[in-house]
């Protein structure tokens, strides 16, 4: 009879611990974005000074205002499809203290908005392509990788890093009439 009440009691500790760790999950990542590290991101979004939550680096190694840190996230199907999507990451982004403005938001928006235009490059692939193995995936994402680090890095020396305004404008024209196609 002890061991049974004991068990029960327990049974219940564990319920309980249960409800309380699905609550914290929701409450923190459920309803917004405020303390998640990553979220889908789509050109129709806009950045804010939120999105930079990294502490800027201790040593100044470079002379950017600030850094939007993005990633590629994948999903397969259950026909072995993939489908690529860019994904800010929050925690790895930083801006450095008293450097904010609409055009440095702007300028980093467009680098978000640059993996969405590779993203949807590699998805237009990915739609007629079977791979063998993960493998053979992972080394189309690597090089798609490549590609964006060469067109974020001739962005940034183009537009000095959005610095000039002319360029900026350029190449926001440019990468929108990229992301209709």
């Amino acid at each position: 009879m002890a061991n049974l009440v004991k068990s029960k009691r327990i049974g219940i500790i564990a319920s309980i611990s249960v409800c309380i760790l699905a609550f914290l999950a929701y409450s923190f990542n459920g309803r917004n974005n405020e303390n998640k590290q990553f979220y889908y991101w789509s050109p129709e979004l806009e950045l804010s000074k939120s999105d930079f939550m990294r502490t800027e680096p201790m040593f100044k190694l470079n002379s950017y205002s600030a850094e939007i840190v993005m990633r590629y996230s994948y999903e397969k199907d259950h026909s072995g499809k993939y489908k690529v999507t860019p994904v800010v990451d929050r925690y790895k982004s930083f801006m450095r203290t008293g450097h904010y403005s609409e055009e440095i938001l702007s300028h980093e928006k467009y680098h978000a908005n640059i993996c969405s235009y590779i993203a949807n490059k590699m998805n237009k692939i990915l739609i007629d392509t079977i791979f063998n193995s993960e493998r053979e995936f992972f080394n189309f994402l690597d090089y798609y990788k490549v590609k964006t680090r060469e067109l974020f890095d001739k962005y940034d020396m183009e537009t000095n890093h959005g610095r000039n305004l002319e360029m900026q404008k350029y190449w926001e024209h440019k990468i929108d009439s990229l992301l209709m196609n």
